[in-house]
């Protein structure tokens, strides 16, 4: 394998929850909350099938997997339940912060002229609300 050199870098790619911003678990306990609203009972393990993809994806997967349901309407029910609660943490739990680093790195990175993309699960809403509140 050849060594790479950092000159040779011009992108950098990150997740946001759990990588670059805290609260891991927020996104599996609001999924729980959402689901329990719309009548279903789902553990940690469950909601993690939705983590790394599209929320509405991940919803629609538990559906059919777990309870072998398939319903748009149902998706987007808990979907918009799971938007409320998501959205509701990022923008005033005092417990929204960077990971440990994070700001370091992204220092670093554009002084060496690397550009920096965030990516994510989430809506775009979410995610402006996480920029915004943590600058």
């Amino acid at each position: 394998m050849s060594e790479f050199r950092l000159s040779e870098i011009k992108l950098f790619v990150l997740d946001m929850a759990g990588t670059t911003v805290s609260g891991t678990f927020e996104v599996h306990d609001s999924l729980i909350k959402a689901f329990k609203e719309n009548g279903y009972e789902i553990n940690r393990t469950i909601a993690g099938k939705s983590i790394a993809v599209p929320k509405p994806l991940g919803i629609s997967i538990i559906l059919k997997e777990i309870f072998q349901l398939e319903s748009k309407q149902l998706t987007s029910d808990i979907h918009d339940a799971f938007l409320i609660h998501i959205n509701n943490y990022y923008l005033s739990s005092p417990e929204v912060c960077e990971m440990e680093g994070s700001s370091d790195l992204f220092r670093f990175l554009r002084q060496k002229g690397i550009s920096i993309f965030l990516d994510t699960g989430f809506s775009r809403n979410t995610a402006s609300i996480i920029i915004e509140r943590l600058k």
